[in-house]
Order: structure tokens, then C-alpha cells, then sequence
């Protein structure tokens, strides 16, 4: 399935950014990388797009074959970490269940998640290289761990903290540890500078640092963890309680070696933790943010297998096919996760694939109805890719929402939309006319209060929607895509380009919407602001495409 998927979701952007800077530059230059993102600094992943790129060009099916390879290696890589310690066949056990993951089914199928998968690939590198040092006490393994470290550190930095367990792995002393993973402890050091330098401060995340510290974070925080094994089981209860049971086989069987085993879990439940704490607010981890659960995910893959190896030792024969059986069904039900992961992918990459497809060979003449609402900053990548992917001729228009038919100032020759059933562009062109008399029953009049202000030295959007009605939704919606938004949040993001035009929509569960003006924000100040309110617009005559600049208040 992977093989034959196309460009999807952030793979526009980050492989336009990879191909407009040099990777000195997006590595060492703040500019450089914060072109891309702001808030985060994974300068490896659009390396890897780079790589990719030169050996390829821009032939998506060898980026998908680089990723399964990947994700298979960290599967080797984890067999290989195990293995001294649970044996041959619960190494194995670790090895397989992490590959039957649902985070791991949706790196898989999606490109911009790579640098989680390669982040994981390098860690699981440098911590078989910092043991094989500290059993060997050979200095280029050491180095070579803290290389590796190095390496995962800057495709993503959730794999920093868990450099800590190279310093509490049991083997060796603890003088031995230090001195062999002096490296890493380096690595560790040094990137503190070099993250303050590259984005301005230290705390990541989608939403302002300052936000993070207001105490309503930590219930929706605790939420989501308890609601975090939904991401990985298909009986997400059934599945905690089994391995609960394997932890009580094993703990009663050792429990000394599981009492000094507690600074080492506490460790690793710390390093997996803290980093999903700045996604509270902004994206959430709610359904669809597997990926971020990947490293999580990996732990408990490695620990079922531990746990599995612990509880048999020195047991009878019913207990040694027990656990295996108990195992063996832990997969099915991962593997049933899993699948539907992988189903909601399909129709995600038959969409992309279908309508980037068409951004990026047809012409002019063509109007692309994306009713569905795929993201602007997807769309407007594949009409600035076509130049590298040797089409320079003007691209189709893009109509991402019916309300910007009303006043298109240059009607197309022909109307293309998706048809969900058949997962392919068909032509609507004897229908827009009807389509358009349908969309506009289903438009109310209704006020509304839009407010916005971009705050230059946060670097971030603030918004807050409000409406009489109940029961619907909000979203901001330009001529390329759509963006669903809270009534209320705020987001980390470059500057808004001057004069761009945008509208909010409200979108009624009984199936009618509303929308405000079109908006774009004042191109000077450092508080950019917002306001509105009044009637959201009726369209009773054919509509301007023309965008208000609200005066800031």
C-alpha cells in the first residue's frame, strides 16, 4: 500500500524547504530551519527529504520504500537490544509486536512522520553501541554512540531525554556507565545551546510556552494519558490487564530485580512523558496522534517481551505455553489496531493522490472543487513543486469551499471534485450550477464575533470565535484549503503573508453554515489584530472576492 502512495499532507513543504536551503543552513542558521517551523527543530527530517531527493528526484514510491526500510531496522535494532536480556524468542516476541503497532502502521504510510522512525533508528544505535562499550570498553564504540545520539537527537527531540537509560542500563558500574557514555552526556549538554539559538527558546510545542504553565493543562494531560492505550489495542482494557499480568508473574518471581529495576522505569515513563506535554493544547492526543505515541509505543513492545522472558523462568509447562498464548494474542489485538489505522490511510492517500495529482499536471482551464477541505498549506506545495516536477505552466484553480464560486472573477472551462465513493476526480461540470443552488439553502445569516491578533514577539496566532448557535463547528478557510479551529486557542506560526484572504465558517451539525467576511490581517505591527462582528453574509446577490482589512482595534 505504502508503495504506491503519493505526496501527503507536510511532504510538499518539507521537501520544498529541503530543496530551497542548504543543509548547513537549516542546520546552523535560525532562519534557515525556522522557514520551515518555528517551534520545533528536527533539521534531519528535511535532510532525509534531501537525500531522497538526490537520488531519486521526485519519485515518491523510493521516499515510501526508504521509510518501510527504516521502520524495519527499528525492529531489527530492538530484537537486537533485547536479546541479552529476555532471549532468543521474547527478542523476537519485542521485535514483532513493535512492528505490529498502530504508531507504527501510520509511519508507515506517512512520509513527515519519518523523523520519529529515524529519531528511533539512531537511538536504538546508540544504545547498543553504549553497551557494547561499556562491555568492551572500547572508545570508537562510545563515540560512535554518541554519533548516533547525536543523529536521533536532531530528527526529533523527544529521543533526548531517553539518553538517560544509556546511564542505567544494568551492566557494568556506574563509573563505567559515565565514563563510556561521556558522548552522549555531551550530546545532551550541547543541545540545550544549540535549540536556544536555532528557535529562541527551549520549550517546543504548537502553542506559546506560557500557556503550558496555566494548571488547566494537566487534567486534559492526565485524559489523554489514561485514554493513551486506545492508541495502541483494539480492547485497549483487556490488553492493560494482560500485561499487568505478566507484571505480576514476573515480580513475584524477582522481586528484587525488579525493585532495582524502579529508577530505570521511572526513567524511561519520565523521558516519554514530558515530551507530549506541549501537544495538550494544540494538536491534542486525541484519535489520529498515534505517531506521537511511537516511542511509547516501542517501550511497551520491549518490555512485553521482558515481562514475557521474566514470568516463565523457572515455571511449569503450563505457564511457559500460557504467556506465549497470552502474547500471541496481544499481537492479534494490536494487529487489529492496527488494520484500521491502516484502512483510514487508504482513503486519506487515495484523496491526496487524486487531487495533488491533478494540482500538479492540469492547467488553467480546470477548476478543482476540494470540498473535502484538504489544508492550504498542502495544496499551494504541490502548485510550487510543479516547477521541479518540470511543469511550469499556470496551475488549476483551487476551490477549497463553494462560498469562493460566489465572484470567481475568471469562470473554468471545466469543474473537477472528488467523488468519495470511487476515490477519483470526476467531472461536475453540468452540476455546478445545482451544486451551488444546494449550498446556497443551506446558508444562514446569523451574528457572529471573529477576533484575531498575531503577536510578533510570541511568534503566535491568537484567536476567539464566538456565535449564538450551538451544536457546530468552526474552521478558517482560504481559496486553497481549510483549517478546522477551537472558538478559542492560539498557535506558533510565521508572520501570515500580507494580504492574505481568509474566511471563518460555521458549520451547523444539522448541515447548514454560515460564514464571515472575507479578512486578511494588517501587514504591519507588532499586535496584528482582528476584530469583528455583525450578521455573517447571505450572499442574496453574487458575492465580491474582494478582502476586507479589518482596522485593528
Amino acid at each position: 500500500m505504502a508503495l504506491d502512495s503519493w505526496w501527503c499532507c507536510d511532504d510538499p513543504q518539507i521537501l520544498l524547504h529541503a530543496l530551497r536551503f542548504e543543509p548547513l543552513s537549516y542546520f546552523f542558521e535560525p532562519a534557515a530551519w525556522q522557514a520551515l517551523i518555528p517551534y520545533s527543530l528536527t533539521p534531519w527530517l528535511s535532510l532525509t527529504y534531501d537525500l531522497d531527493h538526490g537520488l531519486f528526484g521526485m519519485r515518491p514510491e523510493y521516499f515510501y520504500l526508504h521509510n518501510l526500510v527504516v521502520i524495519g531496522l527499528c525492529g531489527w535494532l530492538l530484537y537486537m537490544l533485547a536479546r541479552p536480556w529476555t532471549g532468543q524468542f521474547y527478542a523476537i516476541t519485542t521485535g514483532l509486536f513493535f512492528l505490529l503497532g498502530a504508531p507504527v502502521a501510520l509511519a508507515s504510510q506517512q512520509l513527515m512522520v519519518r523523523h520519529y522512525s529515524e529519531g528511533m533508528l539512531f537511538f536504538l544505535l546508540a544504545m547498543l553501541l553504549s553497551r557494547h562499550a561499556v562491555q568492551q570498553q572500547r572508545l570508537l564504540s562510545s563515540l560512535a554512540a554518541g554519533l548516533a545520539f547525536a543523529i536521533a537527537a536532531s530528527a526529533k527531540e523527544i529521543w533526548l531525554p531517553l539518553g538517560l537509560l544509556a546511564f542505567l542500563m544494568p551492566i557494568g558500574n556506574w563509573r563505567e556507565r559515565l565514563r563510556c557514555n561521556l558522548p552522549i552526556l555531551a550530546v545532551m549538554l550541547l543541545y540545550v545551546p544549540w535549540r536556544y539559538y536555532m528557535l529562541g527558546e527551549l520549550l517546543g510545542g504548537y502553542t506559546p510556552a506560557a500557556s503550558l504553565q496555566a494548571e488547566s493543562r494537566l487534567l486534559p494531560f492526565a485524559t489523554a494519558l489514561q485514554q493513551a492505550p486506545e492508541h495502541f489495542w483494539q480492547h485497549p482494557a483487556i490488553a492493560a490487564g494482560a500485561l499487568l499480568l505478566l507484571a505480576l508473574g514476573a515480580i513475584f518471581k524477582y522481586p528484587r530485580p525488579c525493585l532495582r529495576a524502579l529508577p530505570w522505569l521511572l526513567a524511561l515513563l519520565t523521558g516519554l512523558l514530558a515530551p507530549l506535554y506541549p501537544l495538550i493544547p494544540t494538536p491534542g492526543l486525541g484519535p489520529g496522534s498515534e505517531r506521537y505515541f511511537i516511542a511509547s509505543w516501542a517501550a511497551i513492545a520491549f518490555l512485553a517481551g521482558l515481562l514475557g522472558f521474566l514470568a516463565t523462568q523457572d515455571r511449569g509447562r503450563l505457564v511457559r505455553i500460557a504467556v506465549p498464548l497470552l502474547l500471541l494474542a496481544l499481537g492479534v489485538d494490536t494487529w487489529q489496531r492496527a488494520t484500521h489505522i491502516l484502512e483510514q490511510q487508504r482513503e486519506q492517500q487515495a484523496r491526496y493522490r487524486a487531487i495533488g495529482q491533478s494540482l500538479a499536471t492540469l492547467d488553467a482551464d480546470t477548476a478543482l472543487l476540494d470540498d473535502a477541505g484538504l489544508p492550504s498549506w498542502y495544496t499551494q506545495g504541490i502548485i510550487d513543486l510543479r516547477p521541479a516536477m518540470g511543469n511550469r505552466a499556470a496551475p488549476p484553480q483551487l476551490i477549497g469551499d463553494m462560498v469562493w464560486l460566489e465572484g470567481l472573477p475568471h469562470p473554468a472551462r471545466r469543474y473537477l471534485s472528488y467523488d468519495t465513493e470511487r476515490q477519483v476526480l470526476t467531472d461536475i461540470s453540468d452540476e455546478i450550477d445545482s451544486r451551488r443552488k444546494a449550498w446556497r439553502a443551506k446558508l444562514r445569516s446569523i451574528p457572529m464575533s471573529i477576533h484575531f491578533q498575531y503577536d510578533e514577539q510570541a511568534g503566535a496566532m491568537f484567536w476567539q470565535f464566538s456565535t449564538k448557535e450551538t451544536g457546530g463547528s468552526f474552521a478558517l478557510i482560504d481559496k486553497n484549503g481549510t483549517m478546522p479551529l477551537p472558538e478559542q486557542g492560539q498557535l506558533r506560526m510565521l508572520p501570515p503573508k500580507p494580504g492574505a484572504c481568509f474566511r471563518i465558517r460555521f458549520q451547523s451539525h444539522e448541515g447548514w453554515h454560515a460564514y464571515g467576511p472575507p479578512m486578511s490581517l494588517p501587514s504591519t505591527g507588532e499586535h496584528r489584530n482582528i476584530d469583528w462582528q455583525g450578521d455573517t453574509e447571505s450572499f442574496q446577490t453574487r458575492g465580491t472576492s474582494n478582502c476586507l482589512q479589518v482596522t485593528p482595534s
